[in-house]
């Protein structure tokens, strides 16, 4: 068995007192320990299912990680199965494989970088539940996990109206609150609002355009069950303070454009200086599981308990959903403040007739 060596030190005020020696075993009898991750959501046209090894041994472990048998199963059959509130099976359907090319990484299967996944293409039901049952064809070891399905939800504010802007700036020409408002998501434990901001960037010597934008992400929303609305507000000096510290000072022959621009040429026929609004809602489960595993605000490393919701297994199983309002206009009165206001005057923006 492979021995580690753990030398206890403690340091006080003062002293930096001899070391204790330890020898002990962190290693034992094999146990065959499958790693499920599973996040569904309705709305994609294909559902994906990791499966695993939990793998420990006396070799390297950026070794064994690239070896196939050490964190792939041979002989797998993994189905999802529909079920009523109560429990009854309603449907099931039997998962394919298929394999994803990873970045530069140490896993390896098959001799490269590439991840096998089960997948299926069948639509889910958002009023049934949902099982995943892997079985290992060759120990007749069974594992299982259980989710609702995270369901659609409306956005009420912004209006998809090109009418509606997005104001920044109150009435008084003061910072104000802009208020995304959503109803809640059926099965939704967790909101994240995501604001897209979008721009461009001329090269005044060669005319060049090329169209940026920066992501603001908002504090998660935990729900209690007893909204009838979720609102989240985006503070108006901090969307201008966000900007000014991510977009950085204007380079020498360049200006920034905002405001309406001509529609682009992308597939999304957004025009070209807008606004993006994503939201997206994670389930019960996913919370938990992410909120078992964040690194500690303090930065200590802590024994942090291992959270799963896999039986006779380790991992998640879960479901989200996501709703957006794109392509939104800012108000006048913004765009005034992030061309000449105290976080922006140096970044370069103008409008187009400037």
């Amino acid at each position: 068995m492979k021995k580690i060596t753990a030398y206890c030190l403690l340091l006080t005020a003062y002293f930096l007192l001899p070391s204790c020696e330890t020898d002990f075993d962190v290693t034992g009898d094999w146990k065959e320990i499958p790693v499920v991750y599973g996040i569904l959501d309705k709305n994609d046209a294909t559902h994906y299912i990791r499966v695993n090894k939990a793998f420990l041994g006396d070799e390297d472990a950026f070794v064994m990680a690239a070896e196939n048998d050490s964190i792939n199963f041979s002989n797998l059959t993994v189905k999802l199965i529909e079920l009523t509130d109560a429990g009854v099976a309603t449907d099931s359907f039997e998962l394919d494989t298929t394999y994803v090319t990873l970045e530069n990484g140490i896993f390896g299967d098959n001799g490269n970088q590439q991840q096998k996944l089960w997948k299926t293409s069948e639509s889910l039901d958002p009023n049934k539940i949902y099982r995943v049952k892997v079985v290992n064809n060759y120990s007749g070891n069974v594992v299982t996990s259980e989710t609702p399905i995270v369901k659609n939800f409306t956005i009420s504010q912004p209006s998809a109206s090109p009418q509606s802007k997005i104001s920044f700036i109150g009435n008084n020409d003061a910072y104000s609150a802009y208020s995304v408002k959503f109803a809640p998501a059926g099965n939704g434990k967790v909101y994240e609002v995501t604001i897209v901001f979008y721009y461009r960037e001329i090269n005044l010597a060669t005319n060049d355009t090329t169209l940026k934008n920066i992501s603001w992400k908002q504090s998660q929303y935990v729900a209690d069950g007893s909204e009838s609305v979720i609102q989240i507000n985006l503070e108006g000096e901090n969307f201008f303070s966000y900007v000014g510290s991510v977009v950085g000072p204007i380079p020498a022959n360049y200006k920034r454009l905002i405001g309406r621009g001509l529609v682009d040429t992308e597939p999304d026929g957004n025009a070209d200086d807008h606004i993006d609004i994503f939201i997206n809602v994670g389930g019960e489960e996913l919370y938990n599981y992410i909120e078992i595993n964040k690194p500690a605000a303090s930065g200590v490393l802590l024994d942090k308990p291992v959270y799963t919701n896999i039986e006779n297994g380790l991992g998640i199983f879960s479901s989200r959903t996501s709703n957006s309002v794109l392509n939104k206009s800012l108000s006048v009165k913004s765009i005034t403040e992030l061309k000449a206001g105290q976080y922006s005057s140096n970044l370069g923006f103008f409008q187009e007739n400037d």
